[in-house]
């Protein structure tokens, strides 16, 4: 079950970018179940500064910044050809900024 051609499938990366339903495949022939897993992860570090006219102390002084690392990003994608034309699309969140648990962006049929 290792899938390197699958029906009718929109890349995850960037040469799938505006593409707004995959392309209809009619010459991938379908020889049983396939899935294919792919992922994407980012890890960021921010350090900032920042000032103001303010003085320390006074109404409008600007909190204390330190550098370190923002929220890791992931993604797990799953395509899955079940039979001739039929294939299943599930992209998931690892985490994201405001969501620090699993969950499910969307998917099709």
């Amino acid at each position: 079950m290792f899938a390197q051609e699958i029906q009718n499938w929109r890349p995850w990366d960037q040469t799938g970018i505006n593409i707004f339903e995959p392309g209809k495949d009619l010459e991938t022939p379908f020889n049983g179940v396939k899935v294919k897993v792919g992922g994407a992860f980012t890890q960021q570090f921010q350090s900032l500064s920042h000032s103001n006219a303010a003085g320390e102390g006074v109404d409008g002084g600007l909190y204390d910044l330190a550098p370190g690392f923002n929220l890791a990003t992931a993604n797990l994608n799953f395509d899955v050809q079940l039979d001739d034309g039929i294939r299943v699309a599930l992209e998931n969140y690892m985490s994201s900024r405001h969501h620090t648990e699993f969950w499910v962006k969307g998917g099709y049929i």
